[in-house]
């Protein structure tokens, strides 16, 4: 049970990472659009949430 609590806690780490350097990237490449973009990342990660369950 342990290992499987420190897995969970280290994957959630890393997702939240990992989403937090989308977020960070998008003003730097995109400086005029940050607005879309951002909700064009959020809205595909919404969606990964809702259809990758379904799908699995």
């Amino acid at each position: 049970m342990w290992i499987y609590l420190v897995l969970v806690i280290l994957i959630g780490a890393c997702w939240g990472i990992g989403s937090a350097a989308v977020y960070k990237h998008i003003p730097e490449y995109f400086p005029n659009q940050v607005g879309g973009i951002g909700g064009m990342a959020g809205m595909i990660g919404g969606l990964g949430g809702f259809i990758g369950p379904i799908v699995f």
